[in-house]
């Protein structure tokens, strides 16, 4: 098992950037990946470690002809908003996923503006 502590270290490291997109790594949707995967005679050793988002890490694991653990995302899309890449199993479940990712965005505008309003004077 890989501890908590090299997971840090290489996330500093990376920058809290996926190491193959580089696109910010949300908390939680990403994986600890081995650059050299352990079956090829990879080890947990902090150089032989990445963290990538769960879409590349699925692409990287078809390049090197490793079987995922977890359904493959072949259908990505990237927030213009935040940058997260957003992955689904179909066209039609990416779309999905990116429109409700976007209602997020839409509701946390909304509680902004709500918040600047109660903040400024009435005279």
């Amino acid at each position: 098992m890989i501890s908590k502590g090299k997971i840090d270290s290489v996330r500093e490291k990376q920058k809290d950037l996926c190491n193959i997109c580089k696109f910010k790594l949300q908390e939680g949707k990403f994986h600890v990946d081995h650059i050299k995967p352990k079956s090829k005679g990879g080890d947990d050793g902090g150089d032989n470690l990445q963290l990538i988002c769960i879409p590349c890490h699925s692409k990287k694991n078809e390049a090197d002809g490793v079987h995922a653990r977890y359904p493959k995302y072949t259908y990505t899309s990237v927030c213009d908003e935040c940058g997260k890449v957003v992955g689904g199993y179909s066209q039609d479940h990416s779309n999905y996923l990116m429109q409700q990712h976007m209602l997020k965005h839409e509701r946390e505008k909304k509680n902004n503006s709500k918040k600047q309003e109660k903040g400024k004077d009435v005279f």
